[in-house]
């Protein structure tokens, strides 16, 4: 009769053992949350768009671009954008691999972003989309409640200083955007 009752308990401890092995390999890899907010009202830089991912798990994860979708109100049940943004920053450099307990944090600027959200009306939601390096990806609604206190149709000229160090397209400088001299250069001679 006792070897009856040791050799139940040691089947009830060698199951319970081997639920608990999975359940803690299960939470070994990467475990995603985040928040994402436009933030920023009549500063001269703008409204910004901070966006933070953590990483909850053990394993690492790797993040290979982010995009902002405006999901119309007639698809909002579908969750179906009808605009969309590639976002850019310098302060978000991809691929990011986010290690396990662990987050990145991310700024872009939003002052675009923010007077089309406020001047479209067909707008319900902003969401920004985090793609994985495994294919998958991870989905954030943003919280636009800082700006949509915002005048839509008397918004300030923001001038944005995030590209102020970025190097400039060609044809984009006061030198190559200068009128032409009328004045003959040394070398080369006015043509005629």
């Amino acid at each position: 009769m006792w070897t009856e009752v040791l050799t139940i308990y040691a089947a009830v401890v060698s199951t319970s053992s081997i639920a608990i092995s999975y359940l803690s390999y299960r939470s070994g890899g990467p475990q995603l949350s985040g928040s994402a907010e436009i933030y920023g009202r009549y500063d001269i830089e703008g409204p910004t768009l901070h966006v933070d991912v953590h990483n909850r798990g053990r394993g690492p994860i790797t993040v290979d671009s982010t995009m902002l979708w405006g999901v119309g109100i007639v698809h909002k049940k579908d969750g179906l954008p009808v605009v969309g943004w590639p976002l850019r920053s310098p302060s978000c450099v991809l691929p990011s691999r986010i290690e396990g307990h662990s987050g990145e944090r991310w700024h872009f600027p939003a002052h675009d972003l923010a007077k089309e959200w406020l001047n479209r009306y067909d707008l319900a939601r902003l969401e920004v989309e985090v793609g994985l390096a495994v294919g998958k990806t991870f989905t954030l609604k943003v919280d636009t409640s800082n700006i949509d206190v915002l005048d839509g149709r008397n918004l300030p000229d923001w001038q944005p200083d995030y590209f102020k160090d970025w190097p400039k397209p060609p044809g984009t400088s006061a030198e190559d955007q200068a009128e032409p001299s009328s004045e003959p250069d040394s070398e080369h001679g006015l043509d005629l």
